[in-house]
């Protein structure tokens, strides 16, 4: 039944705080308290059996049944007890939580203090929306609310029958930490078990909480195994060196190819961003002729950036080099068969748009001798005009210009490009021969 009592709405009040609390203590590492914000301004609904105030011991019991509601918050329990004088309220037996965003939370006790800051949960089971289960014998908050602790906590994706509730594999540890001023979440015995076996192991671990868009740290390691390198493992080292910058170093030892050592530097400006990274290997060499080159230093670089100059024009570059031609496909670094290199300049007004650039390219693929040539400049430029000024339609108006240099000779060919239902005209194609230096 629906209560009406001098001490309901106090009560409520405090009881909600229980609500996010469950969910704060199984979902802290996601984004902590956060609906505590989101909904302390809703009403909340309370329906019990029993309401009782007991004056000499200072509490407020609710029995049978107990239903919270706010938002789309739903809180049941058995038996919920506010002390008045301890500043503690609890919820005992068939605790049940179900929040906003479809997640399930069960729990057999649950006990806030600290003006409902700190508090402990034992027996809880998370069912997310996603079909997804979290499990921890106990959690307990400390520290003002932030410092999370659970114990003996698995999580799985798997769905869990009630005739054999052990899952195909699931993820375990034996205290998990989430700390909210660190913004880390660190693991005890955590393990990865297949059919209740553990295939991987690892005494300690931690990661930033999601809160976190990027912290410095070590970062997931990979390995694998290949013909040509044998076993390899890349571990890689990330480093936060401002909010604008930031720099990635990595090593991959081989048992067959050398260590490869290498780096990313990241950075943005106020009209503009950098990346460059690269790597480096002291190897054997295979050359296309079967021979071996020993001990030969190999490396690559990759570059780009972008950078607006004013409101119209914006120019960039992007480079991309490598030491010989099967470097890239043997460490896994490339797939393409030529790289590109340019530096460029645009301009962007209305609906024109005018380039400047030059191209570069490296032949990279096994068995090819061609020839790859340069494009010095490239220029071409681009006038549309408005909807409905030309006889209903508009006019679309194209000039393009590109010198091709070979080493041996330069051909530069301007055109005049207009939609195919207009004038199409090749207005010059020459061809200019320059004499190659002579040696001496």
């Amino acid at each position: 039944m629906s209560l009406r009592h001098p001490y309901f709405t106090w009560f409520a009040v405090v009881v909600l705080a229980a609500i996010v609390f469950t969910t704060a203590i199984s979902l802290s590492y996601a984004n902590p308290l956060s609906d505590r914000n989101a909904y302390k301004d809703l009403p909340v609904g309370f329906t019990a059996k029993a309401l009782s105030h007991d004056d000499e011991n200072q509490t407020v019991t609710a029995l049978g049944d107990v239903e919270l509601t706010q938002g789309q918050q739903i809180l049941r329990a058995d038996k919920v007890v506010y002390y008045l004088a301890e500043d503690k309220v609890t919820a005992i037996g068939n605790v049940s939580l179900l929040d906003a965003r479809g997640d399930v939370h069960f729990a057999e006790y649950v006990e806030l203090h600290n003006q409902m800051k700190d508090g402990f949960v034992q027996g809880l089971l998370t069912l997310l929306a996603d079909g997804s289960r979290f499990t921890a014998v106990e959690a307990k908050r400390e520290n003002g609310g932030t410092r999370t602790t659970m114990t003996d906590a698995t999580y799985t994706v798997c769905k869990v029958c009630e005739i054999d509730p052990h899952p195909l594999w699931q993820i375990k540890a034996s205290e998990v930490v989430h700390d909210a001023e660190d913004k880390t979440v660190k693991y005890k015995n955590a393990r990865l078990e297949l059919l209740g076996v553990p295939i991987i192991y690892s005494p300690i671990f931690s990661h930033p909480d999601p809160t976190q868009k990027r912290k410095s740290g070590v970062l997931r390691p990979q390995y694998g195994w290949s013909t040509a390198l044998g076993t390899h493992v890349k571990a890689e080292y990330y480093y936060t060196v401002a909010p604008d910058k930031d720099l990635t170093l990595e090593v991959e030892p081989t048992t067959l190819a050398g260590t490869l050592v290498g780096g990313e530097w990241r950075e943005r400006f106020v009209h503009g961003e950098l990346k460059v990274s690269g790597t480096t290997v002291n190897s054997d060499r295979k050359e296309e002729d079967g021979s071996i080159s020993t001990n030969r230093q190999r490396a690559n670089i990759v570059a780009d950036g972008k950078f607006d100059i004013n409101n119209l024009w914006r120019s960039g570059f992007d480079i991309s080099r490598v030491s010989d031609k099967q470097y890239l496909r043997l460490y896994d670094l490339s797939q393409d068969n030529v790289l590109v290199n340019q530096a460029y300049a645009e301009r962007f007004s209305g609906r024109n748009y005018s380039r400047v650039s030059a191209y570069n390219f490296q032949d990279v693929r096994l068995g090819s001798n061609a020839v790859q040539p340069d494009i010095l400049p490239m220029a071409e430029h681009t006038m549309v005009g408005e909807p409905g000024s030309l006889w209903g339609g508009s006019l679309r108006l194209g000039l393009r210009q590109r010198s091709i240099w070979t080493g041996m000779e330069i051909c530069t060919m301007c055109r005049t490009v207009t939609p195919p239902n207009l004038i199409r005209l090749l207005t010059e194609a020459r061809r200019l021969r320059v004499a190659s230096p002579q040696p001496a």
